[in-house]
């Protein structure tokens, strides 16, 4: 029903997570993260995406510097602010919409220790389409063919590039990446940061490059991971991975979430 109302509802509202807490969310999204939070409200806030959060609980401590990239309207982080207080926040998210909830949920509820950067990291600095998917807000992508068919209209926004290491960050502990098939893009232009600080890093990637990715991930930076994921308990070898490429096939699985630590 939402869907068919949208363009009569506001552009953002707010869930009242605790008596201390409003997560703001957009309402023309209608099979994302914010849908799920409108619905569900302090439920949501909690059990959305439950198994990777408990598989970056393991990976990050309070004072940690964690990047949420591609943030959306900032559920990861704010999840984990929640839980420590002392944790430094970097949100990556271009789109308008987006990124006007992760700043007024820092600005209302007076969160510190929280940055919202209104670009999307890429290979490159510049100027570029950012592709919308009018039916989830989760699946925006720099790639035009990784928008759904439901949500490809062809409607872009402009958005502002820039690298992961033009920030020259002093200290990465943790990385959330979830960049809609822009991943290789990212890894890209955020060598230098990988390199200098070996972060654990938990990254969506296409199911059908469950491997190759890793591979991809291991040339480019010049580290060796363990690879792990909630589908599957404990470390994963190459012919873990190979096999999920047909399990997720069969189930029609397009991505998943794979935990990347940097081998000692």
């Amino acid at each position: 029903m939402k869907k068919y109302f949208r363009a009569l509802m506001p552009e953002m509202a707010y869930v009242q997570v605790e008596s201390d807490f409003k997560m703001f969310l957009s309402m023309v999204d209608v099979s994302g993260p914010s849908f799920d939070l409108s619905y569900d409200k302090t439920k949501a806030f909690y059990q959305y995406e439950k198994t990777d959060k408990d598989l970056i609980e393991k990976h990050i401590a309070d004072g940690d510097v964690f990047l949420d990239v591609g943030a959306n309207i900032g559920h990861f982080s704010f999840y984990f602010k929640k839980k420590y207080p002392n944790l430094k926040c970097h949100l990556f998210e271009p789109i308008p919409w987006l990124g006007d909830c992760i700043q007024t949920t820092i600005e209302k509820n007076k969160i510190t220790d929280v940055e919202h950067h209104k670009v999307a990291l890429s290979d490159h600095s510049g100027d570029d389409e950012f592709f919308i998917d009018t039916f989830n807000d989760g699946g925006h992508s720099l790639l035009k063919d990784k928008v759904s068919k439901r949500g490809s209209t062809g409607k872009s926004v402009k958005v502002k590039l820039k690298t992961l290491d033009s920030y020259n960050f002093e200290k990465v502990d943790f990385m959330k990446v979830d960049v809609q098939g822009a991943e290789k893009l990212f890894i890209q232009g955020a060598k230098q940061t990988i390199q200098k600080f070996r972060p654990k890093m938990l990254i969506e990637v296409s199911s059908k490059e469950s491997l190759s990715f890793l591979k991809f991930l291991e040339k480019e930076t010049g580290i060796s991971y363990e690879v792990f994921s909630s589908e599957k308990e404990g470390l994963l070898t190459e012919n873990d991975l190979s096999s999920l490429v047909d399990i997720f096939s069969g189930k029609g699985i397009e991505d998943c979430n794979y935990l990347y630590v940097p081998k000692c």
